[in-house]
């Protein structure tokens, strides 16, 4: 086993570490073949004689710790100041509303309901109120009109609340009527 040549390259930098714990006592029995310096004895090899290049390491090492540092902060920042992000995303979102899709989900502008057995209201409502909404190209929902006869009034009602962007109460109504 005497003479046992070892290729010692960046990849083999264990030997250095390996020989210093193990303490062979015949050390010469090994020699490396260093680049750009020939056959050399194992005692004698070292890191600086190479010239390794652990910089890449090195900054994929920074690299990821930036990214991390980065999430870290922004995950922090997103967590202090979720509220005021979300008022600004909703603000976003209300000031460049787009028609068609608002047009989609919803079936109605507003849905009425009012007390149907008083009839200075009813016939404001119906003479007043939603003539002025229809003619300025809102879809209204009127029970009383647009509910189908002999259908569950009130599940009909639910279903289509639901689909409306908004509503007007027989209280908001009452604010609205001029005598």
């Amino acid at each position: 086993m005497e003479g046992l040549q070892l290729t010692c390259g960046c990849q083999e930098l264990w030997i250095e570490n390996w020989l210093k714990v193990k303490k062979c006592d015949d050390e010469k029995l090994f020699k490396c073949a260093v680049p750009d310096h020939g056959i050399i004895e194992t005692r004698d090899f070292t890191s600086s004689l190479l010239n390794c290049k652990t910089t890449s390491l090195i900054f994929i090492v920074s690299f990821m710790s930036a990214v991390l540092a980065a999430l870290i902060i922004c995950g922090f920042l997103i967590s202090l100041l979720r509220n005021e992000i979300l008022i600004i995303f909703l603000k976003m979102r209300q000031t460049n509303p787009n028609k068609t899709e608002t047009a989609k989900r919803f079936q109605h502008d507003v849905a009425l309901t009012f007390n149907e057995e008083d009839d200075k209201l009813r016939d404001w409502i119906l003479k007043v109120l939603l003539r002025n909404l229809e003619d300025n190209n809102y879809r209204v929902f009127l029970p009383s009109r647009d509910i189908p006869f002999g259908s569950k009034r009130d599940n009909n009602i639910m279903k289509t609340f639901a689909k409306t962007r908004s509503f007007l109460t027989n209280s908001i109504v009452q604010g609205l009527i001029i005598t």
